[in-house]
Order: C-alpha cells, then sequence, then structure tokens
C-alpha cells in the first residue's frame, strides 16, 4: 500500500516541446531509461525532426531529482540555462538554425521504489503535440527479470544482449500522458536459499533442484540474445573451454567466412579470445 501512495504521488521527470509542431514537426522521438542497480536512472531522449529548424527557443519541464544534464546536436552542446519554479526545473535552450535532431541525457532517482526484493520501475511520459510514434526502452540491471510479467503498457517486446534483459513499447499516436512501470527482480537474491541458510541445510534436496532449475533459466535468458548459429558456436565452445577453429567450421559444417564472422561477435562481448596459430585461430572461452 505504501509502495501504491509512492507511486501515485510520483511526479516523474517530464519532456514538454514548447514550441509549435509546424515549426518543429518530429520525425523520430526514442527515450531510454537505463535501470542502475542502485536505483538511479540514466534516461537518454533522441528527437528527430521532419526538417532542419530555423533558430528556435525550447522549454523543457523536468520533475524531480536528476543529474548530469547535457543536450547536443549530436556534435556540439547545446547550452542551456535553468530555472527553478517550485514545482520542477525549467530548462530554457535556444537551438540553432540548421538543426535536425537533439540529444538529452541525465540521471535521476526518483523514478524506481523497492518493495522487499522487488524494484519498480515507474514513470509518466508525456509526449509533445502532435507526437506520431514513441519509442520508449527500459534496460533492466545485470541479474534482473521482469516480475511475474508485471508492465504496463501491454506487454512489450523483450530482447537481450546477453547480459542485461531489455523492454520495448513502439507506441503509435500516444496523445496524453502513457503511463511506463515494470516491477522487476534479481531471481537469486529473492529465492529462499540464500535468505535462509538454515532451510537449505534441512532440505537439501529442494536446493539442488531450484538452484539447477534457475541457472537453466539463466542460461536460457543468456542465449536469447543470439542468433540460432551464434547459439551453435558458444554451447560448443562452453563445453569445450579451448578449441581451434578450423575444428569447429568442420564439425557445425559452417564456411570458414561465416565463423569467422560469429566468432569476431563473440570476441567483441567478451565471452571469447582468439589468438593465431599458424594458419589457424586458437578459440578460448571467457565467458
Amino acid at each position: 500500500m505504501k509502495l501504491q501512495v509512492l507511486m501515485l504521488s510520483l511526479i516523474a521527470v517530464l519532456l514538454v516541446l514548447a514550441i509549435p509542431a509546424k515549426a518543429a514537426e518530429i520525425s523520430r522521438y526514442e527515450i531510454t531509461f537505463d535501470i542502475q542497480p542502485s536505483g538511479e536512472v540514466k534516461e537518454s531522449i533522441h528527437v528527430v525532426f521532419s526538417q532542419e529548424v530555423n533558430e528556435s527557443y525550447f522549454t523543457y519541464m523536468f520533475a524531480g531529482d536528476i543529474s548530469g544534464l547535457r543536450i547536443t546536436d549530436g556534435q556540439k552542446d547545446i547550452q542551456y540555462t535553468i530555472e527553478n519554479t517550485g514545482e520542477g526545473n525549467n530548462v530554457r535552450l535556444a537551438v540553432p538554425s540548421g538543426t535536425k535532431e537533439i540529444y538529452i541525457s541525465f540521471s535521476s532517482r526518483d523514478l524506481v521504489f523497492w518493495n522487499g526484493n522487488i524494484m519498480q520501475f515507474f514513470t509518466n511520459f508525456r509526449p509533445p503535440a502532435g507526437l506520431q510514434r514513441a519509442d520508449i526502452t527500459v534496460i533492466l540491471p545485470q541479474g534482473f527479470s521482469v516480475y511475474r510479467d508485471m508492465c504496463s503498457p501491454g506487454t512489450p517486446n523483450k530482447a537481450t544482449d546477453g547480459t542485461r534483459i531489455s523492454l520495448s513499447w513502439h507506441i503509435e499516436n500516444p496523445g496524453e500522458d502513457v503511463p511506463i512501470s515494470a516491477k522487476i527482480y534479481n531471481p537469486y537474491q529473492s529465492a529462499d536459499f540464500l535468505l535462509l541458510p538454515a532451510i537449505v541445510a534441512v532440505f537439501a534436496v529442494g536446493f539442488v533442484w531450484l538452484f539447477f532449475r534457475n541457472r537453466k533459466k539463466s542460461q536460457q535468458a543468456f542465449l536469447r540474445g543470439f542468433t540460432e548459429d551464434e547459439r551453435k558456436v558458444v554451447e560448443a565452445m562452453r563445453q569445450r573451454k579451448s578449441c581451434y577453429q578450423n575444428r569447429l567450421v568442420k564439425e557445425l559444417g559452417f564456411s570458414k567466412a561465416k565463423m569467422s564472422r560469429i566468432t569476431q561477435k563473440l570476441e567483441k562481448k567478451g565471452l571469447i579470445e582468439r589468438e593465431k596459430a599458424g594458419r589457424n585461430k586458437r578459440i578460448d572461452w571467457k565467458g
């Protein structure tokens, strides 16, 4: 109940575009909320106009505790002034002629609440007038999952890069305010056997079953971030730990070029390490 009261009383970070839509019609609008394990949220906003704008003044209102505000056109910083109104901070900036897009980034501490082991993310997205589509992404902290699929609005698209899960919404003609929320948790931190070691000692069989079930879920979530061919290479390397690249080519039936592309991608993710061995390459598993 206390959490619900906090959520209802929360004035989240709002973005209000204060010039006529005809003067600066928006063709693309993206917001990313990157949730940190501490509960801090790093926000980034990308606005693309349908055509280069004339020299114009914009006013944004931010309510809540924010820090590290930066506004750019993708190449250079855009200067701004801040006025505290008592209800929030008005940020006013003059955008030079010829500007086609704006990037806004800052950190917020008002979007996450804890209820036991459950982290509740909540914000209220206020779209600029006339906006036809908004792309919203929420990136979960490493190791966190969605709690009982409790998200809003509707069911978001889920994806992973092999390390973190992201939720995304593509909202058409948002019109009025759109509440964005997700309940998330770390399944390992919230498991009973980690909280009550005495129960672990008594129910050893239950501990083993829970451990392997959670590890299987974690492995499945990890592999969802890869293509089918990439998963074959990952699974092969996890079993072998070390292998020559030409051996994988023969076993998996891939071309040398395809295997090279896959191993390069896995190396960039820090999962493997490649080392030249004559005309061949030795691959070591690091994941």
